[in-house]
């Protein structure tokens, strides 16, 4: 065995729990199920709900305040992925190339809805009707807290969540956003 050689693998010598990329769709879904699934306990559904790829959330072109719904949109993206830790060893106990060993992602869920606008001669919404916008947002808030607190594919996993965000109001949508660290 040369001084670059990793390790053999055997009983004594088991290879490292590699984790990697295939784990982000599971993970994902999972968590736009458990986002779902909160909407709906809370009585809070939207008109659409996705996984979006992109620097940025999605469009806000769910917002439909015609209705009088208030129903809206959510979603889970991914932000980043970078790795944890890069061990693989040689006979030496020297690290080797670029071996990944632990991935952990960046996920950032969100929800928009209607809010108040002003009306056609530019009057702008009363202070009731843009508390009422405020309080739908927050109640949103704890539906994304309640989504990442009881998801299964997040148990056995180390989470941390970063920050809830308030968002808009653009275009007739406002609303927040929870971002977690989730190792894969």
């Amino acid at each position: 065995m040369t001084e670059d050689s990793v390790l053999p693998a055997d009983e004594e010598n088991p290879p490292p729990a590699h984790q990697d990329l295939r784990l982000l769709a599971p993970v994902a879904t999972g968590l736009l199920a458990c986002l779902n699934t909160e909407l709906d306990e809370a009585g809070r559904p939207v008109t659409r709900a996705a996984l979006y790829h992109g620097t940025t959330g999605p469009p806000w072109d769910d917002c439909d305040c015609e209705t009088g719904a208030r129903k809206g949109q959510a979603w889970v993206r991914v932000v980043e992925v970078r790795p944890v830790s890069q061990t693989a060893f040689n006979s030496g106990g020297k690290p080797l190339g670029c071996q990944v060993d632990q991935w952990q992602a960046r996920f950032e869920l969100g929800v928009v809805r209607c809010v108040s606008m002003p009306d056609d001669s530019g009057t702008p919404p009363t202070g009731a009707e843009q508390t009422a916008d405020a309080l739908s947002a927050y109640a949103d808030a704890v539906v994304l807290q309640d989504a990442t607190d009881s998801c299964d594919v997040l148990v056995d996993r180390l989470v941390s969540v970063e920050a809830w965000r308030p968002i808009g109001p653009s275009g007739g949508c406002a609303g927040s956003t929870l971002t977690l660290l989730v190792e894969l």
